[in-house]
């Protein structure tokens, strides 16, 4: 089992004792020091790497919010999760990018979850992150996480990438390739340009041939890639685990895909991504208002998850110039959903946009 290490910052010896207490019942959880004061936490954090953070937000001299600023800049692999009695910095904690916030006292059940998220993103990071991301245009990233310079030798081997990239991980049979991308050509020759341009595909995608690979024979070509490395197909894992009785979501991993808020493949404009984008769409509607309906749903005394909603729809209607049509699908969902005081809920997380 891998093994959390963490540390603990508060003011409140009291508050130290009561967390060290929950997080020794999680065996994968090692709290290597406590702190209290953030001062003393940073300067230890200068010479030594943990995993996570827990820190209270109001302390003396550097308060908690203060100290995640500063430890995005020293070290934004380090995951934080604020502990608090108050909820109202809910939504500035959530800006810094926060793993977590949490209201005091914490219960085991709800530092679970804390933990389950802080080991996923453990190991989304031991896995330097994704290797494709499709937003907004095409980027590829070595194993090490850094943007490759890709040059894509022919226009075409880069849109036939994108097609198999778009079917990830399943068979396409050749004859569909060679109509979607060669409609009109002499077989031979659309065959021959087909071999030539899966070699091109190889040459280009060389630097990841451990994590990305495509394997052809049978007539068929299938790009094999990691399924928490590409950020379109790790939205949809995410979107087909909601329901509508039980929802529960990671505001950084969803603000960390970068979906919500952005177009996809805009670099691409060719007639067969428009299903895809439209699914993605669809999908982006379909999530916001899971989200919605959770905030509705949510008690006026549970506002870090009122905060949280209401980031994630910031991020959903800051790229979209069409008030009217936004506002007519949320209530339209709402409305199949039950919810009671639609337009109430829209002009609360809206704002002033016109119902």
């Amino acid at each position: 089992m891998n093994t959390l290490s963490v540390i603990l910052i508060d003011d409140e010896v009291r508050a130290i004792q009561a967390l060290s207490r929950i997080l020794g019942q999680f065996p994968e959880v090692r709290v290597v020091a406590t702190f209290d004061d953030a001062l003393a936490a940073y300067e230890y954090l200068q010479v030594h790497d943990v995993d996570g953070v827990f820190a209270d937000i109001e302390m003396p001299e550097l308060n908690g919010l203060e100290f995640a600023d500063a430890l995005t800049a020293l070290k934004p692999n380090i995951h934080v999760v604020f502990t608090t009695a108050y909820a109202e910095y809910a939504v500035k904690a959530f800006e810094l990018a926060s793993l977590d916030y949490l209201l005091k006292p914490v219960q085991l059940e709800r530092m679970s979850k804390t933990i389950a998220r802080m080991m996923y993103a453990a190991t989304r990071r031991s896995t330097n992150g994704f290797l494709v991301r499709t937003t907004p245009t095409l980027s590829i990233y070595d194993t090490f996480g850094h943007p490759l310079m890709v040059r894509w030798r022919t226009e075409r081997a880069k849109q036939v990438f994108v097609y198999l990239l778009l079917h990830a991980n399943q068979a396409v049979p050749r004859d569909i390739l060679l109509d979607v991308f060669w409609e009109g050509y002499d077989q031979t020759k659309a065959a021959a340009q087909l071999h030539t341009t899966v070699y091109l595909i190889r040459k280009t995608l060389a630097p990841l041939e451990h994590e990305i690979q495509l394997q052809t024979g049978n007539g068929l070509y299938t790009l094999h890639v990691p399924q928490h490395r590409v950020d379109f197909l790790d939205f949809r894992a995410l979107v087909s685990k909601i329901t509508d009785t039980a929802i529960d979501f990671n505001v950084k991993e969803i603000r960390d895909l970068r979906i919500i808020g952005n177009d996809v493949l805009i670099d691409v404009s060719e007639v067969w991504i428009e299903p895809f984008r439209a699914m993605i769409e669809q999908s982006k509607d379909e999530f916001i208002i899971h989200i919605m309906s959770r905030y509705a749903q949510s008690t006026k005394m549970n506002e870090t998850v009122r905060s949280a909603c209401r980031l994630i729809v910031a991020d959903y209607v800051q790229h979209i110039d069409d008030d009217s049509t936004v506002v007519q699908t949320l209530k339209r969902g709402l409305s199949l959903q039950g919810i009671q005081g639609i337009d109430g809920v829209i002009q609360e997380l809206l704002g002033q946009r016109e119902l």
